[in-house]
């Protein structure tokens, strides 16, 4: 029930503001998970965090407008969107330099 709730407030968003508010929405709602781009693709981990990936998982929800911009997922909980619908990417691993 909870998950069709919010089904319907990021469909509402994308609807009236699009993408950025949508990804807005999901940064100020996330709890230990952060929102980063990366490689021209949104990445929002989850830290592991369960009420994080719940969210993760609705964006990608058939029923969601927003799961037009999923990239995919790589294990650790990073999941990839981009601006673009239906976007072919490749995923790749990349390893961030620490300076």
């Amino acid at each position: 029930m909870a998950e069709n709730i919010l089904i319907d407030i990021f469909n509402m968003i994308y609807d009236k503001y699009g993408f950025d508010e949508v990804i807005k929405e999901v940064e100020d709602r996330l709890e230990y998970g952060t929102v980063k781009k990366m490689n021209g693709l949104i990445r929002i981990s989850t830290g592991g965090h369960s009420d994080d990936e719940d969210i993760c998982h609705t964006l990608t929800h058939i029923l969601c407008r927003f799961n037009k911009h999923y990239c995919g997922y790589t294990r650790g909980g990073a999941f990839y969107f981009c601006e673009e619908k239906y976007a072919t990417v490749e995923m790749v691993r990349v390893k961030e330099c620490q300076s």
